[in-house]
């Protein structure tokens, strides 16, 4: 009886569409966490996102200046571009990522702490082992 349940959880973790075997890292500039899953394409979601669903204080991006009327923001774009929605499982035990009609990635809220308490640990190794600039 135990091992059935066993089966049926993982079969509800792991069925069509969820992926659980994901790489979680972050961005060179520490301001993007990015997830790779063989079949999907990467999925880049600001930092702030996360902090604000974990509860962990953060400082807003900068907002960019408003463009002049006619004016381009940015660059063409060609590939995929969809809307993520982030939020917590109802045991509050994971961070569900889910696009499109089943695609979803579900991991370990930990996994995030731990990447979010990482980056600011050398953020701050980093500022306090810059030296003052002189004048």
């Amino acid at each position: 009886m135990n091992n059935l349940a066993e089966q049926t959880t993982n079969q509800q973790i792991t069925g069509s569409g969820v992926f659980t075997n994901v790489q979680v890292y972050c961005s060179p500039d520490r301001q993007y966490i990015f997830h790779n899953a063989p079949g999907i394409p990467t999925v880049s979601i600001h930092v702030n996102l996360y902090k604000k669903i974990l509860g962990i204080p953060f400082q807003p991006k900068p907002q960019a200046p408003t463009p002049l009327p006619g004016t381009r923001t940015s660059e063409p774009f060609l590939g995929f571009r969809g809307h993520v929605k982030v939020r917590r499982s109802y045991d509050q035990k994971y961070l569900i990522h889910s696009w499109g009609a089943n695609e979803r990635i579900m991991l370990p809220v930990e996994t995030y702490t731990s990447l979010l308490t990482q980056m600011e640990s050398e953020t701050k190794s980093t500022n306090s082992t810059a030296k003052p600039r002189k004048k």
